[in-house]
């Protein structure tokens, strides 16, 4: 292997020499980390996806598979948007954030804002899964009735 990096060492010279400005463009941080993660995750769905579509001979409905992602990607840019400038606005202008108590309330508004914006639009765009994510918390709500209706008791020992 010494061998192989010593003949081809010439090679990758050369190609660092012609790149070297493409490279620098390249951001080297930690965020780079993530970066490489998040466009490799993206290209595994994809690959997935070819050879699923593959495997069960063409019959993927695709429709179906990214018009409900779409529809959750718009959603969620929104809700970004909608916790971003809440926190900005009320930051300058309405709390001083060196206290603790300011900023768990900038927290809890601005948070309030976007889901409360992620929640319309998912019901507005009419996303299923959206509505799965709600009937799960109806269910959990009567959490003490579920609960009641348990044979089981559950003791604690002093």
């Amino acid at each position: 292997s010494a061998l192989f990096i010593i003949i081809w060492n010439p090679f990758f010279e050369r190609l660092s020499d012609n790149y070297t400005y493409i490279l620098r463009l390249i951001p080297t941080g930690v965020e780079t980390i993530a970066f490489a993660y998040s466009i490799a995750s993206i290209l595994n769905l994809f690959l997935l996806l070819f050879f699923l579509n593959r495997r069960i001979k063409g019959i993927f409905n695709k429709e179906k598979f990214f018009l409900p992602q779409i529809k959750i990607f718009v959603s969620s840019v929104a809700m970004g948007f909608a916790l971003y400038i809440p926190i900005k606005l009320l930051d300058q202008l309405v709390f001083d954030t060196t206290r603790t108590i300011n900023l768990i309330l900038l927290t809890g508004i601005s948070s309030l804002a976007g889901f409360s914006l992620y929640l319309f639009l998912t019901w507005f765009f009419n996303v299923s899964e959206a509505s799965t994510f709600l009937l799960l918390f109806r269910r959990l709500g009567n959490w003490k009735e579920l609960l009641g209706k348990s044979e089981r008791i559950i003791e604690t020992k002093p």
